[in-house]
C-alpha cells in the first residue's frame, strides 16, 4: 500500500521457545493493528529457532533478507553463526562480499 510503512522483524530464538515467539506476534499485532486503526507496523517476515539456524528457501529475496539485518540484540554470536551457515547468499551480491 502506497504511503504504509512497516517494520520488518528477524527473530532467532532460544531452544524450544519459537511458539512463545508466535503468541507475542499475534498479541502485538491484534494490538497495533487496533491502535493503528487497521495499520500493520510490525511484520514477522522471519522467526527461527537457535538450534537450526540454516535457511532452505534459497533465493533472492530470503539473500536481501540476511544482507539488510540490522541486529538489536546477538546472544553468543547467533546472528554470526546464522549469517555463516547461509554463505550461499552472498551469490545474489557478490560484490558486497561475505555476509558472515
Amino acid at each position: 500500500r502506497k504511503g504504509k510503512v512497516d517494520l520488518d522483524i528477524f527473530v532467532i530464538t532460544s531452544s524450544n521457545s519459537l511458539w512463545l515467539v508466535f503468541i507475542l506476534e499475534r498479541i502485538l499485532t491484534n494490538i497495533f493493528t487496533w491502535l493503528f486503526k487497521g495499520r500493520y507496523l510490525l511484520c514477522f517476515n522471519y522467526a527461527m529457532d537457535g538450534t537450526f539456524l540454516e535457511i532452505h528457501n534459497r533465493n533472492m529475496y530470503t539473500a536481501t533478507e540476511l544482507f539488510n539485518l540490522k541486529t538489536v540484540f546477538n546472544k553468543n554470536n547467533t546472528v554470526e553463526q546464522m549469517m555463516s551457515v547461509n554463505a550461499w547468499a552472498g551469490k545474489y551480491y557478490p560484490t558486497l562480499g561475505s555476509i558472515s
